[in-house]
């Protein structure tokens, strides 16, 4: 009993230090809009808000949407800017090719840190890629953004484009190191005890 009560002890400070495993912290599921859906491009684009509960360290951002025209997209995070995405703290830029068939796309082996609290995503195009994002996906992010141009984004008040409904996917890659060091720390701990190690948008149709 003693052992078990040491390890209850345990287990829980290491889940509450962070994420406990790899795996998506954001997912809104596959849009059901089917083959039509938003208008993709340079002169509209979109961003969705989002909040991690703990500190995290994104690994991939996929975006759910096909292409007739290829180009670039920036994958990106973004301080909190009220109704629209805030300041860049970072991005990464993917080639997509010309008719790429609907689903999700995205860039992966990423190592960008949050800490707790609220973001936004962005999936900015900058230069021939046209394309369609559908709606429709069956857990919405609480905020939607539309830009245009070099990240100029139309602030029409709060919930102005809950409508849009564009699928979004985030993975964290963890334990972070912290959680780690504390994760032996417990267990070393718990060996030691017990003797024995422990285990307005346009719409294309």
């Amino acid at each position: 009993m003693k052992i078990r009560s040491l390890i209850a002890a345990v287990c829980p400070a290491v889940a509450l230090s962070g994420p406990a495993c790899a795996g998506y912290i954001i997912d809104t599921g596959t849009p059901v809009g089917g083959p039509s859906g938003w208008s993709l491009g340079n002169y509209q684009y979109f961003g969705g808000e989002f909040t991690v509960a703990d500190s995290s360290v994104i690994s991939s951002i996929e975006g759910y949407f096909s292409t007739f025209e290829g180009g670039n997209m920036d994958f990106a995070i973004h301080a909190d800017g009220g109704n629209v995405p805030g300041a860049i703290l970072f991005t990464t830029p993917s080639a997509i090719a010309a008719n790429t068939a609907l689903g999700w796309h995205g860039v992966s082996g990423l190592s960008w840190a949050l800490a707790a609290g609220t973001y936004w995503v962005s999936f900015h195009v900058d230069g021939g890629l046209d394309g369609i994002m559908p709606g429709f996906a069956p857990n919405p992010l609480g905020e939607y953004a539309v830009g245009f141009g070099n990240y100029a984004w139309r602030d029409y008040g709060a919930n102005a484009y809950d409508y849009l409904d564009i699928g979004v996917r985030i993975a964290a890659s963890v334990p972070e190191p912290s959680t780690t060091l504390l994760l032996l720390f417990g267990i070393g701990f718990v060996a030691m005890k017990s003797g024995r190690p422990c285990t307005g948008v346009e719409r294309n149709e």
